[in-house]
């Protein structure tokens, strides 16, 4: 028996990770055209031997692809060749800058771990059509953000046999410092082949790791004296225009604002960055969301200036308890978006040690006076992955403005990880204190074992009923919340690809252990068809304890109390790769504060050829609580996405909340007309429809943005 257990928790190790040696492009120009005929391409050894991740992981492809890596004093050129099975044309339906959706066709990926830290990724994506997204990735894909913005390069060509991917990726994108001598990168290539409904790795990624593992990147060596020298500068100024009005658009006044960003290279490894007036996502909206509990939803971070440097400020656990959290800033008391007035950044990296410290100020709005907010951060990264930080914030009042207390708070967090990178002990605690009330605090820690087969995780996190992060967010205070989950998998040959087992328990009491809060035991089945379809089954009993009486929606509310009760659902979802796809999630909840809520999940998009697609996403639920009769709600997105070019496309959207009895439309065009550089026209119109359509709020914006790169 202890020598099975054995077996189960000490994986095989992993085969050696690969390594290219990149080969300088020495006095012959590299046009990034996708043709990849200069001589120092064929000079360059290539990196060949891609295997699958899915769906037979660990599989030689049967789909030969190999590339290149060149590079010169400002950057590094990747070359990529992909080849076709018989009769085949690759598949490139997306066009839009920045649309998750260009996995589904065609792709392939060049992930870079620049900083060695075996953590973070960036990575930078094409498809045949030459469609681009970016994205950082922290602590090996526990984070994703595809808001991350650099200026680069990419172009493509099709061939018969193969097609061909061409990169220009700029040190000054990278974060790439001047550095003498020879310079190491962590380095995967990741193919998404869309005919197989397969994904190929060049340094293979066991599935239990997900697709942005830097611990299993190979290595990118040979790149001497690289980096940018002197002081890199990207300066990204704005101008935008904005005319706010009512049904008729009474009164003339238009907002004119100026700002912009600076960025600038102050040391080695260390980044300065400036602020003015930083517009808060006017061209942007959020999925329309119905909340039906009494805690806060969690939205993310849209605004360039705070996702620069992210990998240095991330603290805390996403969504449930964070000191820092940066969309807090600039919400007025209402929680409605103001511009920022200013804000410093300083970031980078000394030898192991990261660190940061930021410093903004907010203007006066919605009864929210002058404000200062601050955070500074500090990390050491251990060989292999682990770190040891700390972390702290505060809140002020600026211009005697003494009616906002001010708040500080500090963290302390940490990481191990043993057996091979598959076992990890991690863990934060973190104080809070607003003047006039009294201390608060939130911890947590975690043990998660990343096997072949089996992953079970056991997390424990206490929130105080005082935890109040000003600069921060926290979902449910007065509570201690034990998480323990094991997930298991295995894989077939045939239709049915994979099946995953994931029972889970959570249990959570008041924080000083004498009450009940909630209990959960459920399991979730899933089986995966090897064209990438899905089908699911989840269920579960759940008990819950309101403390104080809330309303789901307005008119419906729920007293003080304990609920317990069964639940259940299925849901199913087609392959992302074809045209049309969808998924839609059917669940009954016998545990929602003494009745029942049936609800569905829906979301479907459709392409008419690569310049016009279709989507939805929505929920809708019946709502039946005893004593009030059912009620109805509904969230819905919906609109066309026209794609003009790869630089030109418009969107058109429709989004409905039946809670706020209100209709959304939006018309937005967006054309990026040089790199990094984008105009925007935006046109959007708020209606109401109880007693009878009418208007609410119209505006519209155009803003222009304007990216240079410089070296002073």
């Amino acid at each position: 028996m202890l020598s099975a257990l054995l077996t189960l928790l000490l994986a095989a190790p992993p085969p050696a990770a690969p390594s290219l040696t990149a080969h300088p492009r020495s006095d012959t120009p590299i046009t990034v055209d996708g043709r990849l005929d200069e001589a120092p391409w064929g000079q360059a050894p290539a990196g060949t031997g891609f295997t699958e991740r899915t769906p037979a992981p660990g599989q030689p492809s049967p789909a030969h692809t190999r590339f290149r890596v060149l590079y010169d004093a400002q950057a590094l050129y990747v070359g990529i060749e992909l080849g076709l099975l018989p009769g085949e044309r690759p598949r490139a339906l997306e066009l839009t800058r920045d649309a998750s959706r260009i996995w589904a066709d065609d792709a392939v990926t060049v992930k870079l771990d620049v900083l060695l830290d075996r953590r973070t990724t960036l990575g930078f994506v094409v498809n045949p059509a030459g469609a681009r997204i970016d994205y950082i990735a922290l602590d090996n894909g526990r984070v994703f953000r595809r808001e991350f913005d650099a200026v680069w390069q990419a172009a493509t060509q099709v061939h018969p046999d193969r097609w061909v991917a061409e990169f220009r990726l700029p040190y000054t994108a990278l974060g790439l410092t001047r550095r003498p001598g020879e310079r190491v990168l962590g380095l995967n290539i990741t193919r998404d082949h869309n005919a197989r409904t397969a994904t190929d790795d060049w340094a293979p990624l066991p599935p239990e790791f997900g697709p942005a593992a830097a611990t299993h990147y190979g290595t990118l060596r040979g790149l001497q004296d690289v980096g940018v020298p002197g002081r890199p500068l990207t300066l990204i100024p704005y101008g935008l225009v904005k005319h706010p009005g009512d049904d008729a658009w009474s009164g003339d006044a238009v907002d004119v604002r100026l700002g912009g960003d600076l960025r600038v290279r102050l040391g080695e490894d260390t980044w300065g960055e400036l602020t003015a007036l930083t517009d808060f996502a006017e061209v942007d909206l959020d999925d329309e969301l119905i909340n039906l509990d009494r805690f806060p939803l969690f939205l993310p971070e849209k605004r360039p200036f705070f996702l620069t440097g992210l990998q240095i400020f991330e603290f805390g656990e996403r969504g449930q308890s964070q000191v820092f959290f940066s969309r807090q800033i600039g919400l007025d008391a209402a929680g409605v978006a103001q511009p920022l007035l200013g804000g410093a950044k300083l970031y980078g990296q000394a030898g192991d040690v990261q660190f940061g410290l930021l410093n903004v100020a907010t203007p006066e709005a919605g009864g929210q006076p002058v404000a200062n907010h601050a955070a500074w951060r500090f990390k050491y990264i251990f060989e292999g992955g682990g770190h040891l930080g700390i972390i702290g914030t505060a809140r002020h009042g600026l211009d005697g403005a003494a009616e906002l207390p001010t708040h500080v708070a500090s963290g302390l967090d940490g990481a191990v990880r043993l057996l091979d990178r598959r076992l990890e002990l991690a863990g934060f605690t973190s104080l809070t204190q607003t003047e006039g009330a009294p201390l608060g605090d939130s911890s947590q820690v975690r043990l998660r074992y990343q096997g072949q087969a089996w992953q079970p995780s056991l997390t424990v996190r206490r929130v105080d009923q005082d935890f109040d992060p000003a600069v921060g967010f926290v979902r449910r205070r007065d509570v201690v919340t034990t998480t323990a989950q094991a997930p298991w998998w295995t894989f077939f040959q045939g239709a049915v690809a994979r099946l995953q087992v994931v029972p889970i328990v959570v249990w959570e009491r008041s924080a000083d252990l004498s009450e009940a809060r909630s209990a959960d035991a459920g399991a979730e089945v899933w089986l995966q068809g090897r064209t990438n379809w899905q089908l699911g089954a989840f269920g579960g009993w759940r008990s819950d304890v309101v403390v104080s009486d809330f309303e789901v929606v307005p008119g419906l509310p729920v007293a003080a109390g304990s609920y317990a009760g069964p639940y259940a659902g299925l849901s199913l979802s087609s392959a992302s790769q074809r045209n049309p796809n969808g998924s839609l999630t059917l669940s009954v909840d016998d545990a929602f504060f003494g009745g029942r809520r049936l609800r569905a999940d829906v979301s479907a998009q459709a392409y008419a050829g690569a310049h016009l697609r279709f989507a939805v996403s929505g929920a809708a639920a019946r709502l039946d609580l005893p004593g009030h009769g059912a009620r109805h709600t509904l969230a819905l997105n919906a609109g066309p996405t026209v794609a003009v070019s790869t630089t030109l496309f418009m969107d058109l959207l429709a989004q409905v909340n039946s809670v706020e009895e209100g209709v959304r439309g939006l018309a937005r065009l967006r054309w990026r007309y040089l790199p990094g550089s984008d105009l925007f026209v935006v046109y959007q119109e708020d209606m109401g429809y109880a007693g009878g359509l009418h208007g609410r709020e119209r505006r519209a914006v155009l803003k222009l943005t304007w990216w240079l790169d410089a070296v002073l």
